[in-house]
This record gives structure tokens, sequence and C-alpha cells, in this order.
């Protein structure tokens, strides 16, 4: 690697005299002037090959430094890297915290009994009346050993400390009310280990019964009295148990039957999807009412240019149309119609036309129809001159809608027939698939 550092310093060398002779106008040449151009790269390649040169001494180096975590740290793996010759191998050295000597070890070992005298109660009065569970962990930063808990009765206490207490358990474990209401004799080996140190001490221990409030007590004697009924009841197959004890409510919760919370559910469920079905059965209403109305739109402008064209007045066009509509079978024309009624009522009790107009064009709600009604409304004040051009165009622009609205009706109908098409496509592969299967 040294040799190759040493060429590159050569070629480096040599590239920074074309440069510096290409800036004195010594040489004047195209790699002198890139050279010159990018020598930031230059002395950054020097950089880094400075580096590597000083890297092979390191890596040749007789010995190789390794760090370790300090006091309560934890294991590192070191990867190394053992060669001879043409053969390489690799290996994960473990490296371990940095350890105690022998006297510390026991001092601290003796820091962390005393510790444990004072704090293995924990929130209980003493070791010698236990109600709640022990403390049996240390800190590690401050005492950095393996700690072992060995219970003399683990149906008492466990390896971690809890206190199993309460009066069902303790009568479980097979002691008897007078050992529990006097106290129970045991104790807790606790194991502190550094390496091959190994260290314990035992702290016998008195177990009283858990306090239990009111409603413990009142579910602690329920469950005995349903324990005592099937216990009397074993050699039957079936046994009835009270569905209220000593003012408890017993239920039982592994069967399926319908609670009166499910019923009081279920029908809150059904009145909410009531109002979401009503809600959408206007807004299905409201769409359909609108597709009628534009399909219709183009025979209202169509009817509209014929009638100005033999020259009707609109209020009269409107009763024309009417007249022609009534006793037939309602068809797309109804909410066109229903429209056109309230207009005409409005021309025989006197309204003003620009108003009938006006108001028309707001119930329907479409566009077209808003700017035909203004067309309209505009024409009272300045004359009929030129109205029938209007329309005329105005009915270009809705034959035009007319067939936009057929291609989109006849996109949407391909859209709807997917589904079913793919539910035939599913029933017929299986009746291929079934058979097929069952013939294995």
């Amino acid at each position: 690697m040294r040799i190759i550092n040493l060429l590159l310093y050569t070629a480096g060398i040599m590239a920074a005299a074309i440069a510096y002779g290409n800036k004195r106008g010594k040489v004047t040449n195209q790699v002198g002037e890139y050279i010159y151009h990018y020598r930031y790269l230059l002395l950054i390649l020097f950089a880094a090959n400075t580096i590597s040169f000083g890297l092979t001494f390191v890596e040749g180096a007789e010995k190789i430094l390794i760090t370790r975590e300090d006091y309560g740290g934890e294991e590192r793996q070191v990867p190394l890297l053992l060669q001879t010759g043409d053969s390489t191998e690799e290996m994960v050295l473990p490296v371990k915290e940095r350890q105690y000597d022998e006297e510390t070890v026991y001092r601290k070992m003796r820091e962390a009994f005393a510790y444990l005298d004072s704090h293995l109660a924990g929130e209980n009065e003493s070791l010698h009346r236990v109600r709640k569970d022990l403390e049996v962990t240390l800190d590690y930063e401050k005492f950095p050993f393996d700690v072992e808990v060995q219970p003399l009765d683990y149906s008492l206490i466990d390896e971690k400390g809890m206190v199993r207490n309460s009066e069902q358990e303790l009568i479980a474990a097979g002691f008897d009310r007078e050992e529990i209401e006097n106290g129970i004799l045991t104790s807790i080996k606790i194991i502190l280990s550094y390496g091959e140190i190994i260290e314990d001490k035992t702290y016998p221990i008195t177990i009283v019964k858990r306090e239990q409030k009111e409603t413990e007590r009142l579910f602690s004697k329920v469950e005995q009295t349903i324990s005592a009924i099937e216990k009397t009841q074993e050699r039957e197959i079936t046994f009835e148990v009270p569905a209220s004890i000593e003012g408890v409510s017993v239920v039982r919760t592994d069967t399926k039957g319908v609670s009166p919370v499910q019923v009081l559910v279920f029908g809150f469920v059904i009145a909410v999807l009531l109002v979401f079905r009503e809600k959408e059965q206007l807004r299905q209403a409201e769409r359909m009412r609108r597709q009628k109305l534009l399909r219709s739109y183009p025979w209202f402008v169509n009817e509209m240019v014929l009638m100005l064209g033999a020259g009707m007045q609109v209020k009269h066009i409107f009763a024309q149309m009417l007249s022609e509509y009534a006793g037939k079978e309602p068809d797309d024309r109804e909410p066109l119609m229903k429209e056109l009624r309230i207009a005409q009522r409005g021309f025989e009790l006197g309204m003003p036309e620009e108003q009938i107009y006006y108001q028309l064009g707001r119930r329907l709600q479409i566009a077209s129809y808003i700017k035909l009604m203004t067309l309209l409304e505009q024409n009272v004040t300045r004359g009929a001159k030129g109205l029938t051009g209007i329309f005329e165009q105005e009915e270009q622009a809705a034959l035009e809608e007319r067939k936009n609205l057929a291609r989109k009706y006849g996109e949407e109908a391909g859209t709807k027939l997917l589904g079913p098409m793919i539910l035939l496509l599913v029933i017929v592969m299986l009746m291929i698939m079934i058979p097929a299967f069952m013939s294995f």
C-alpha cells in the first residue's frame, strides 16, 4: 500500500508542476489548464493520500489499542482480522466492561446487602409484617452484581419479590385459617455474584394476610359461597348458582345470550341507520330530480324556440306545454312540469313576469335553466327582439349537452354492469372448480 501511496505522491507532484508551469506561462496546454482549474481536487486527493500513508504505519504497529467500557458498562464485540501469508481469518473478541478488584467487590457486596437490609421491606412496615411486595432489585450502575432470589416457599413469594397473600391464595396454598390470622413464617435468600465471587444472605419473613376493602371482602365471600355450591354438587352433571348472593349480581360471561345493554345499543344503531337512510333517500331523490331536469332541458328549449317562432308569448307557451302534458303518464318531464305549474299559477294571480322567471330559475337550481330564466327576465324590460335567435343558439348548446349526457349515462351503465359480470364469472369458476376438487 505504501508503494501505491508513493506513486500517487509522485503523480500529484507532477500534476502540481504542470499546473504551476501553466500559470506562469511556461507551459500552455489543455491538461495544465484542466489541472489548474480543478486544483482544489488535487489538494483533497493529496490530503487523503497523506492520511492513507499514515494509516499504513498504524496497521503495522506492534500493539492494537482496544478500549473497554467503564464500571457498570456493557460488553463490547470487537472484530479482528488474523493474517499470515495469504491466509486470513476473522474473529470477534468479546470485551467485558472494566472489572473491580476482589477487595472492591467484597466492599460493594457489603454495601449492597446493607442497602437490601433497609429497602427489602419496600412499602411494608417491616419484614415481620409483610403485606405488600418486596423490593429485591438493585441499581446495576451502583451495584454491578447478578442478583438471584430464592424464596423458601414459591407459593408465598416469587423470584421477583411479589407476595401472594390474599386469603384465597393462602387457602389454595394449603394454609389453615389459624396460620393465616397469626402470620406465616418463611424466608428469602438473596445471592449476589460477580464473576467467581458469590455471597448470599437469608432474610426471615412473616407473611400476613393482605388487607381487603369492603367490596373485596364481599366478593371473596361470594366466591367462597359459589365454590361451596360447586363442591357440594360435584356428583351432579349440572348445578345451579343463584343470580344474586349477598346483594352481589352473578352473571355468566361465557354465554351468548342477549343482554339489555346489547338490545339498547342495537336500538340506537338501528335509529341512527334509519336517519342516515332517510337522508340518503332525500339525496337520491334530489339527484334523480336533477337528472330528469337535465334530460328535459333540450325538449324545453326546443319547444320554446318553436312557439316563440310562431309568435306566442312566454306565459302562453307555459300554458301550452302544461296542456299538452296533461293526462299523460309521468316521465322525465314531471319535475319541470311541476315547476311550470307553479309559474303558471303566478301568471294567473297577476304576479310580475320578472319575479316569476326569477323564482322559477332559483327553484330549478340548475345553471342552464337559471341562464334561460335570466334571458326571459331581461326580455320583459328590453322587448322580444332577438330572443328567438338567442334561444336557437341555446338549443344547439342543449343538443350538445344532451349528447354528452347520453355518453355519460352509457359509461355509467357499463360500470354498473361490471359487478354482475364479475359475480357471474365467480359463479362459473366455482361451478368448474368445486367438482374438480371433489373428484380428488
